[in-house]
């Protein structure tokens, strides 16, 4: 995959921008915010990805929340650009937003830079990472090996959020990858075995976003047989990936001064112990 960042103008300065070009259709599996008034990307993603992805666009600086049918259509316009440009089918685009609520987003921001990408230079994990920051005060990478019979396998990702974040996830974007060959019901049984524990275990502020969102990708780059062992090993890695991301998070959170962890002992339920958390 190839990282590219802009300055689109989402944003006073800085690169507001990150498109992320997949080699080939890479399989994903996405959990988002449980709000009963999504952003327009969630509603986008939701409606068309089957679970195949070719292009991952992202800005920062605009939500593109609690725009209605015009945030909608907005997607739909720099979507329809970008599969033309990178010749794959519109169900093939990602999107994430990330920044003001309530404001109009100008799609030609995001179709302008389309023809540039080929003179512009691949970018790292960090520069991919800055440029989807909004308060967060530094960016947030993890990278981990992994041997798994003999092969080494690596996982990696990136995150923002700072404020907003509540369980369930809050104003949160994270990004993960795993250079193995998994398909979607692996990757979906691997999301919802580690997030409980992990990104919908965190709170700063108590609110609930907009735009959260976590998507788990498989670059096909190595085969691996899964069974119970493998599987144990992968999801093991996954879950301290998820967790020190989750914690970069709450250490960033806006005003905070302490990072707390709360053990409940002797609670009926998992649930019951939640609560009391």
């Amino acid at each position: 995959l190839d990282f590219y960042t802009f300055h689109a103008g989402f944003k006073k300065k800085l690169d507001d921008l990150l498109i992320v070009v997949f080699k080939e259709l890479t399989p994903l599996s996405a959990v988002y915010s449980k709000t009963s008034t999504p952003s327009a990307p969630i509603i986008w993603d939701k409606m068309n990805n089957k679970g195949l992805c070719k292009l991952l666009i992202i800005n920062a600086g605009n939500a593109n929340a609690h725009t209605g049918k015009n945030g909608i259509k907005t997607i739909d316009k720099y979507v329809s650009a970008a599969s033309k440009y990178f010749n794959c089918k519109k169900s093939q685009v990602l999107v994430s937003s990330t920044g003001v609520i309530g404001e109009k987003l100008n799609a030609n921001k995001i179709i302008k830079v389309f023809p540039t990408i080929i003179k512009s230079k691949t970018k790292n994990l960090l520069s991919a990472s800055k440029a989807i920051m909004t308060t967060d005060t530094y960016p947030k990478i993890i990278v981990k090996k992994i041997k798994i019979n003999s092969k080494i396998i690596k996982i990696f990702g990136f995150a923002k959020g700072s404020g907003m974040i509540f369980p369930n996830m809050g104003t949160m974007l994270a990004y993960i990858f795993i250079e193995a060959d998994l398909p979607k019901k692996i990757l979906q049984k691997l999301i919802k075995d580690n997030l409980d524990n992990t990104f919908n275990s965190i709170s700063t502020d108590g609110d609930t976003s907009t735009s959260d969102t976590l998507m788990l990708f498989s670059l096909n780059k190595k085969k691996i047989l899964i069974n119970k062992k493998t599987y144990e090993v992968l999801s093991k890695s996954l879950f301290k990936l998820m967790q020190d991301l989750s914690l970069k998070i709450v250490q960033d959170g806006e005003g905070l001064t302490k990072l707390i962890k709360i053990n409940v002992f002797k609670s009926r339920t998992k649930n019951q112990a939640n609560n009391i958390a």
